[in-house]
């Protein structure tokens, strides 16, 4: 089955010396992204909205050093 929108792909996830977190990925150039964060996998709340510009994306989670434990998925 093909699907009507291009697949988003996390390439990498780096941990910055000061905590923050740098999102690598890539998908449909001009296609809005949702990217979402969880403390538990259970419950997701939307940290950004990234139109993709130029392949890799990248996204900077400033509020990451907030957290022991973040997990990230994009819709």
């Amino acid at each position: 089955m093909h699907s009507a929108y291009p697949v988003l792909q996390f390439h990498s996830t780096t941990v910055q010396p000061d905590g923050q977190v740098e999102l690598a990925f890539s998908g449909g150039i001009g296609q809005d992204y949702s990217i979402q964060v969880s403390t538990n996998l259970v419950d997701w709340i939307t940290v950004s909205i990234v139109t993709i510009t130029n392949n890799p994306q990248l996204l900077l989670d400033s509020t990451a050093t907030n957290f022991p434990t973040r997990f990230y998925r994009a819709r």
